[in-house]
């Protein structure tokens, strides 16, 4: 963890549930801005990412690689 990620904090929120799969957003909070999200579906247990972005002015600096792990 550098400088840049070592204050984030995470929350992670089931955003709609339908036949047998639920959609679920992990949004990255620095200082209690968001500044990235992680978009992803389980399926029968299975988690598949469909979508990661961060701030254009927060790229670069490990942010998306903190939400992933």
């Amino acid at each position: 963890m550098n400088q840049d990620t070592a204050n984030l904090t995470f929350t992670e929120e089931a955003v709609d549930h339908y036949a047998g799969q639920t959609n679920m957003v992990l949004t990255a909070l620095q200082d209690g801005k968001a500044v990235g999200t992680i978009e992803y579906v389980v399926y029968h247990g299975i988690p598949s990412i469909s979508m990661v972005t961060v701030r254009p002015e927060y790229r670069r600096r490990g942010i998306a690689t903190q939400m992933l792990r």
